[in-house]
């Protein structure tokens, strides 16, 4: 599914999935959701996806998602979900 920018700062996880759409990975061993999603929405995306220490950026959430509970691994750089073991956190920005 596509998704076009909206306006605001959202740092609640919006969906999880085994699937990673992100393109342009970089890794920081302080990742957080806050620098992650500025950074995407800097260079125009609307979606941040986190996993553990990567940032990735995407327009897309993936057909298939799961359960927001499998996503409970706290980011290494602040106290909010950064994916899980094999998922990724999609957050919308």
């Amino acid at each position: 599914m596509l998704v076009s920018a909206t306006c605001g700062q959202n740092y609640t996880i919006d969906y999880c999935s085994s699937e990673n759409t992100g393109l342009e990975k970089t890794e920081n061993r302080y990742n957080a959701v806050a620098p992650c999603s500025k950074k995407c929405s800097s260079k125009g995306y609307s979606v941040a996806v986190l996993q553990d220490e990567g940032c990735w950026c995407s327009d897309k959430i993936p057909e298939n998602t799961t359960s927001l509970s499998d996503c409970n691994h706290q980011c290494p750089g602040y106290p909010t979900n950064c994916g899980g073991r094999g998922y990724y956190g999609y957050y919308l920005i």
